[in-house]
């Protein structure tokens, strides 16, 4: 149908390539999400941080469906299965870059914040356990929640108010004013 071969019919030299594009895939997953570690929270990289969560699940979308279509003559279940996984990670993407896309067509937005507070959650263990918060009120009395990286968490510890340049969906803190 899509001239895509059963991996027992395939020549040595094919499996091979098959091996190595395999491999290459999750090499490039690992990577890509090594990458999406060290990404900052604020700044002018803050919405590709954004986007890097949903790119992840647009990845294993991508392999859930390859996965169904290589094994269709195979195991009909699997073609079952990887579809519906795939349409489940779709959606997942979907819907984390619906916020970032609105948050890019509409702009960035300026809170002048209050009573401002910069918080440190632990988690259980782990890299990546440790996040750090700016929360404020604006004139108004909204309460704002903002990822920040560790340096501006030292950095804002003593600040009592702060104006900040934001995208309100994503929650993302653009530029410090």
């Amino acid at each position: 149908m899509w001239g895509i071969k059963k991996k027992e019919d395939l020549s040595e030299k094919e499996k091979t390539r098959s091996d190595i594009i395999g491999f290459a895939f999750w090499i490039g997953l690992l990577l890509y999400i090594i990458a999406g570690l060290v990404m900052p929270e604020t700044g002018r990289w803050c919405m590709v941080n954004e986007g890097w969560g949903a790119g992840i699940f647009l990845f294993l979308g991508m392999n859930f469906l390859c996965a169904g279509i290589r094994n269709r003559r195979k195991n009909r279940t699997a073609v079952v299965v990887g579809t519906a996984m795939a349409i489940v990670f779709f959606v997942i993407c979907g819907w984390m870059s619906s916020k970032m896309v609105s948050d890019l067509i509409a702009g960035p937005q300026i809170a002048h914040l209050t009573s401002v507070t910069v918080d440190e959650y632990n988690g259980l263990h782990g890299l990546a356990s440790h996040r750090y918060y700016l929360c404020g009120y604006d004139e108004n009395w909204n309460v704002y929640r903002f990822d920040i990286s560790a340096d501006e968490y030292q950095e804002l510890k003593e600040e009592q108010q702060i104006t900040v340049l934001y995208y309100p969906r994503t929650e993302r803190i653009l530029k410090f004013l």
